[in-house]
């Protein structure tokens, strides 16, 4: 039995189809019809999706669960130093919803999340922040009633100030 040394992609596609799947790629991008999910916390690989970010200025990435803050021991950073520099990309987005990082370890309650969901809606705004419900990994949890009535709290205020609602 030999022993793989080393890995290389190969292609069964003639160099000019693939030339034109990269190209194809190049155009989704460029047109700003692109987007991109980011479910990994914050804090793993913040150099990373920042040059990526800056890089392809018209791809849009959305940080999925709030960068899953550090909820359970109420912790801060160096997930806020992250979250910062996520937003000061234009082309970055955050979504506010729990993800089953932050659920298996912590029990939903609006009142211990507000202080994170605050400053990501101070930091990116109101135009780069997503609601989600995460349904149905919430659920372990808090029910989903109980999470989007939560999440449906932490953004009223918006529609007061800033939809003058």
């Amino acid at each position: 039995m030999k022993k793989l040394t080393s890995a290389r992609q190969s292609s069964a596609r003639p160099p000019t189809e693939a030339a034109s799947v990269e190209e194809t790629w190049a155009r989704l991008i460029s047109s700003g019809r692109l987007s991109s999910s980011l479910n990994s916390k914050v804090t793993i690989c913040p150099l990373s999706t920042a040059s990526v970010t800056k890089a392809l200025p018209k791809l849009k990435v959305v940080i999925n669960h709030l960068g899953n803050p550090p909820v359970p021991n109420k912790g801060w950073e160096p997930w806020a130093t992250y979250i910062k520099r996520a937003s000061e990309l234009p082309n970055m987005s955050i979504k506010l919803s729990a993800g089953l990082a932050l659920v298996i370890k912590w029990k939903w309650s609006t009142d211990e999340i507000r202080r994170y969901s605050d400053y990501v809606l101070e930091l990116f705004g109101h135009d780069r922040v997503l609601a989600g419900s995460n349904w149905p990994v919430v659920d372990l949890g808090g029910t989903f009633d109980e999470v989007w009535h939560g999440i449906t709290e932490l953004v009223a205020h918006l529609t007061q100030r800033t939809y003058g609602l």
